[in-house]
């Protein structure tokens, strides 16, 4: 049977995630974990989930960002309920690289979904947006108002739908400005207004 892990099952798969993934000898790093469960089966109590795994841990270190480490690749999960709440994992699998990698998918991943453990590029694309997505307020958090990433100067354009947007020019910028943004089509140009009404960016 195909079915939705419901919200305490999520974050259980989260939690563990995270911990099958960290390692504190790479250093006092800040974890990110994405999953998309693309298929599920329950036998005799335990249930098993086929999902689709974008981990990656950020460090800031000079006012540069760096990605420590990342992955993002299919895995296997299996579970069942604890007698007293929560969950007990039962087994936890992954591929391994190189020429094992298909054949090792083929022997976890039952055959009717194959095609999506072997194509994951739209799941690893919707996982890496997501955790975009939670690493600007982490940044935010932190006080960290203008970043780029370590071996090269960026500018980085964040557009919501909600019509708000959020930039960074550089690096080197004291800078970071927020506001709302307009499309206009025919000119093929973005323009960005600043909050205080000051400053725009087309």
């Amino acid at each position: 049977t195909d079915f939705e892990p419901d919200a305490p099952t999520e974050a259980a798969l989260h939690d563990l995630i995270l911990k099958k993934n960290y390692n504190e000898k790479r250093g006092q790093n800040t974890a990110f974990e994405e999953h998309t469960v693309f298929g599920s089966q329950e036998k005799n109590g335990v249930y098993t989930y086929y999902l689709w795994v974008t981990y990656e841990e950020y460090s800031v270190k000079n006012g540069y960002l760096e990605m420590v480490c990342g992955s993002s690749g299919p895995v296997k999960i299996q579970m069942e309920p604890h007698n007293e709440g929560g969950f007990v994992c039962k087994s936890y699998e992954v591929p391994r690289d190189g020429s094992y990698y298909d054949d090792d998918i083929r022997k976890m991943v039952p055959m009717k979904w194959w095609p999506r453990a072997l194509n994951g590029q739209k799941y690893a694309e919707k996982n890496s947006d997501a955790i975009w997505a939670k690493l600007e307020p982490w940044l935010l958090s932190q006080n960290i108002y203008n970043y780029a990433f370590k071996d090269y100067d960026c500018s980085y354009l964040a557009l919501k739908e909600d019509g708000t947007f959020s930039f960074v020019p550089s690096s080197k910028s004291a800078n970071y400005p927020r506001g709302s943004y307009t499309v206009k089509d025919e000119e093929q140009e973005i323009v960005c207004t600043a909050e205080d009404g000051r400053e725009k960016y087309v």
